[in-house]
């Protein structure tokens, strides 16, 4: 790797900007990842190898139950369930440092993380968002519990995810009268209203400004919205009166575009990369947030996904969102059977607060 030259590719441009002005919707991300998608000449959408695979993403989804595992998710009360939801998917990032994280028996740095969230509920619920600032690198390290010693990345990570904890809690604290409930309240159960509340945080401005437009991906704000959708439909299958926690409808939102979903589409085909492109990823190198080629996989990422979604709701005879398909996309890529397959290759790297 020392004599490897970095494609052009592969480097976020040196003028590179976020987004310049507010989110807007989530019909605004699709239409230009549609662009970036059609233009794009490092990644190709197979449409064909959608078709073909759907019916092996379906898996457990087939049985339309509600279960959450409490392992990973803090089902006390609808209150203290939204609150968990919120923090986990601040702290829902990282992929790119999960190499370097000593996982539990999950073998999913995502996991690794949820568990240790809900023992921390488990010893300190209640608290108001304020409290977040409170935890700080140590603190983190021992919710992932991880052990010294610790090499630099993860205290990079550890301190990573107190930066993004801290900064919801304060925002909370001065616009929300340091309460969970309140905020809740103030943006009801309107998926785009949380988004672009999400947004005015720097650990949610999540896209770019592509060709002078603005590209918000928001894989962070998107999955808190999917992950409140879930659980609600757990409450309420127990009879909870849920009001402005009630997040329904979900149709509207994307893929939530990082490296993992991109991984199993590679894998199986559906997401073709230039040769170049392919070997890059294939050597373990880093594609930097902002550079032409992470911007491309994000997109045809979203575009699959939807098309995913679409086979899936004839196949199924109901509508099947572009969350639910993400979601069974996801779960594919962990179930025993399909690990060892997706193992055998690597997802592209990119170390950010959005992922």
């Amino acid at each position: 790797m020392d004599t490897y030259e970095i494609p052009y590719f592969a480097i976020a441009p040196p003028r590179y900007r976020a987004p310049i002005e507010p989110f807007k919707s989530l019909d605004q991300t699709r239409e230009i990842a549609r662009a970036i998608a059609a233009s794009s000449e490092l990644v190709a959408i197979e449409s064909a190898q959608i078709k073909a695979l759907a019916p092996s993403y379906l898996g457990d989804q087939l049985d339309s139950s509600n279960s959450l595992d409490p392992t990973h998710w803090y089902l006390r009360s609808p209150a203290s369930s939204a609150a968990f939801v919120l923090v986990v998917d601040c702290l829902n990032f990282g992929s790119g440092y999960f190499r370097h994280l000593v996982k539990d028996k999950s073998d999913s740095g995502y996991m690794t993380m949820a568990a240790g969230l809900v023992r921390y509920f488990d010893l300190h619920w209640p608290f108001p968002p304020s409290h977040l600032g409170s935890l700080d690198a140590a603190a983190m390290l021992g919710i992932l519990s991880q052990v010294p010693p610790y090499g630099n990345e993860i205290f990079e990570f550890a301190g990573s995810l107190a930066g993004a904890g801290a900064e919801l809690g304060m925002h909370l604290a001065d616009k929300f009268s340091d309460s969970f409930e309140e905020f809740f309240a103030s943006v009801g159960a309107r998926p785009e209203a949380l988004i672009a509340e999400l947004t005015k945080l720097k650990s949610y401005r999540d896209g770019y400004c592509w060709e002078g437009r603005n590209f918000w991906v928001l894989k962070k704000a998107q999955i808190t919205v999917s992950d409140l959708a879930l659980v609600a439909g757990h409450h309420k299958a127990q009879g909870s009166r849920l009001g402005a926690l009630d997040y329904d409808n979900v149709s509207s939102l994307t893929a939530f575009a990082d490296n993992s979903v991109p991984h199993v589409l590679a894998t199986d085909h559906i997401l073709t990369y230039r040769k170049d492109l392919g070997n890059h990823i294939a050597l373990g190198a880093e594609l930097e947030y902002g550079c032409a080629a992470e911007i491309d996989i994000r997109a045809a990422t979203i575009v699959a996904i939807d098309e995913l979604a679409g086979v899936l709701s004839l196949i199924l005879e109901r509508k099947v969102s572009a969350a639910e398909a993400d979601g069974m996309v996801w779960t594919k890529k962990h179930r025993p059977q399909d690990r060892a397959r997706y193992r055998r290759s690597l997802s592209h790297k990119t170390c950010s607060l959005y992922y």
